[in-house]
């Protein structure tokens, strides 16, 4: 049995007086073993009210409410009554003297609103840590903005610093300075045997420099679009050192740089020590109804991929030899230097035998190479964020950075990642990098942290903190 549906069980029931506000509780941080722990229920006089505890912090939905506690057996009620004639409503704990030190513990309030279908009003939740140390840095987030947190979290949550919602982008990639080629080019629409690798820089793909998912590639149609199937092709991407610089000499016209490009062998034009992420393999159905208002037509759907946001993007294509496809289906693009093919915006590989193909899953070298430059549409995904504080200040000159012990809600798929770094001033003057080792830190009496926020997309729930507490001696 749920033990939560037990606990809740008992609040079906008449209660003196309506609650005509949303409750809000307050708990005490953060205590030493023994000491007690506080809290204040505030809402309606008259309303009836419970105070929740559990181990873990959720986050969960249930009776239409958001449930900062993880809904496990430790689930327990350690307070029930009737809010006061003042509003509020004061509880007391006193048994941390055997609580683990560190591990957050979670409350929530509970009230009943009679005006509700469901007639209960959780507060948001609330968490106290046990600490060994009375010396510490205690970030309780009431009003996140408020308290001088900086970055891209969700400013419009008060009482816990939650990340932003993922938020999607659509980028078109005609090149600035590329002139539209219009003639049949041989690519990965054509089923003749082929494997090619174009290469996107960060700014092509308007680059912010935060990390986002990859999420969709279309192609921007060249001709008109008829109905084909291409069996078996796939499509690679990773990141890339490659950035072509097109930039071509005023006198000459030629390249500048004609070797800044791609280069023929393939496993090359991938970033050091990453290996290729295949987002789609399998039959590609090109159906003329698909062609958006846009002029772009959708590959097929793909894993997405964690593009970092600064490197280039390379995409690789591989299409097999197939005699039942027509491959009469053309993707606009680009020239980027006219007078020469280099440097190369595109490698690939084929045969001019049609008795001989090459097979696209095994070849490794590109036969050739030239400076056309695909127009692509990418769809991208933010699901991280990130939220900065202000430079904390021990108080001792030399501190002993011991531990940070985060109240976190964390749904399943999220993530939440801790990193700190440390410095001689409150102004962050020759500051540390960024470390998840708070050791690394120890002696600065400044210190700064950064949480990052990673979000599933679709998902209804997003990670969050309550609270901060970062020890020291």
């Amino acid at each position: 049995m749920n033990p939560f549906r037990s606990v809740l069980s008992c609040l079906i029931v008449p209660c003196a007086a309506l609650l005509a506000q949303a409750p809000e509780l307050r708990a005490t941080p953060f205590v030493l073993r023994g000491d007690a722990v506080d809290f204040v229920l505030s809402g309606p006089p008259g309303a009836a009210s419970l105070l929740l505890f559990d181990l873990t912090g959720g986050p969960s939905l249930f009776l239409g409410e958001t449930w900062h506690l993880g809904l496990t057996p430790s689930l327990g009620v350690i307070d029930a009554g009737t809010i006061g004639s003042g509003g509020f409503r004061t509880a007391r704990i006193s048994a941390t003297a055997t609580a683990p030190i560190g591990v957050p513990l979670y409350f929530q309030g509970v009230a009943i609103d009679g005006t509700r279908p469901l007639p209960l009003a959780a507060t948001d939740g609330e968490s106290c840590v046990v600490g060994s140390s009375r010396s510490a840095l205690i970030e309780d987030y009431l009003d996140p903005a408020a308290m001088g947190l900086t970055g891209s979290f969700d400013r419009s949550v008060r009482g816990r610093v939650q990340a932003a919602p993922p938020r999607s982008r659509t980028h078109d990639v005609p090149p600035v300075g590329g002139m539209y080629f219009w003639l049949p080019l041989l690519g990965p629409l054509n089923a003749v045997g082929v494997r090619t690798q174009s290469v996107y820089r960060a700014g092509d793909l308007g680059w912010t420099g935060e990390p986002e998912l990859l999420v969709a590639i279309r192609w921007r149609a060249g001709i008109a679009v008829s109905s084909d199937v291409l069996h078996n092709i796939a499509i690679d991407v990773s990141h890339s050192h490659v950035a072509p610089d097109y930039r071509t000499d005023p006198l000459t016209l030629l390249a500048r740089f004609p070797g800044s490009g791609l280069a023929p062998t393939f496993a090359q034009n991938v970033r050091a020590g990453e290996t290729p992420q295949r987002v789609f393999q399998g039959d590609y159905t090109i159906d003329p109804a698909s062609l958006r208002a846009d002029g772009y037509v959708p590959f097929p759907g793909i894993r997405s991929f964690a593009w970092n946001g600064v490197d280039s993007l390379l995409v690789d294509f591989r299409t097999p030899r197939d005699t039942g496809s027509s491959g009469s289906n053309g993707m606009r693009a680009y020239l980027m230097v006219p007078t020469e093919s280099r440097p190369f915006a595109r490698v690939y590989s084929y045969s001019n035998d049609p008795s001989n193909p090459v097979d696209p899953y095994l070849v490794t070298t590109a036969l050739t190479g030239d400076c056309v430059y695909y127009d692509l549409q990418f769809e991208f995904m933010r699901v991280e964020s990130v939220a900065i504080s202000r430079w904390l200040q021990a108080a001792t000159g030399q501190p002993d950075w011991l531990a940070a012990y985060m109240s976190q809600s964390r749904p399943q798929g999220s993530g939440i990642a801790l990193e700190f770094r440390g410095a001689r001033d409150a102004f962050g003057q020759t500051a540390t990098s960024w470390s998840s080792n708070l050791d690394d830190q120890d002696g600065l009496p400044f210190l700064q942290y950064r949480i990052r926020f990673t979000a599933v997309p679709g998902a209804t729930l997003l990670p969050s903190v309550d609270q901060l507490v970062i020890a020291y001696q």
